[in-house]
């Protein structure tokens, strides 16, 4: 797979997103993947055509896939239950493929921003981390990567409700996006089949 920034976008831009659980010997969370279901819908209705969306909970599923087609930007949720898990997964993706951007989000993530530092200096094999709701902060980073604009560049824009540390160690924080008001705005995970598997 050649680099976003060299990319040519003559097909969709290839975007897993993943809400992974445990499954050694049961499974951990059985419930639907609501939360990267909405950030899925929502990223559809903004760019349709552009994006080419996968959704992940199981983790041979993700391993399969990337057997299969890499993608070119890979997303985790956050939570107590399956940081460890996601954190393994993503940093044996940016050993084997370093050019593809590791974003997570979700509510595991320190509210001070002096922490939220340490706990991104901590798990370098993040790109950038969205704080609160994710549906607008990860469209905007992928309006950003439509238009070939490296995720160094991106890192350092600072965007809403993005935290990143630069390639020199620079810790860029956005201000927090505003939140979605009305809640039309988000089109169902359901009746777009993204839960159809």
């Amino acid at each position: 797979m050649l680099a976003l920034e060299t990319m040519s976008l003559n097909r969709p831009l290839r975007i897993f997103l993943c809400d992974l659980t445990h499954v050694s010997q049961i499974v951990a969370s059985e419930i639907f993947p609501l939360n990267i279901g909405f950030v899925a819908t929502y990223c559809k209705k903004k760019f349709d055509e552009r994006v080419d969306i996968s959704l992940f909970k199981y983790p041979h599923d993700l391993v399969q896939a990337f057997r299969e087609s890499s993608p070119d930007i890979i997303a985790f949720s956050n939570y107590i239950w399956n940081l460890d898990l996601s954190y393994s997964l993503a940093s044996q993706i940016k050993k084997e493929y370093p050019e593809i951007p590791v974003i997570f989000g979700g509510p595991n993530y320190p509210s001070i921003l002096s922490e939220q530092e340490n706990w991104l200096r901590s798990r370098p094999n993040i790109d950038i981390y969205i704080y609160k709701d994710a549906e607008v902060p990860f469209s905007t980073i992928i309006e950003h990567l439509l238009e070939n604009e490296p995720i160094e560049e991106i890192k350092k824009r600072a965007l809403p409700s993005s935290h990143a540390i630069s390639s020199n160690h620079i810790f860029y924080a956005g201000p927090l996006a505003e939140r979605i008001k009305e809640l039309d705005i988000l089109p169902s995970p359901y009746l777009g089949k993204f839960f159809d598997k």
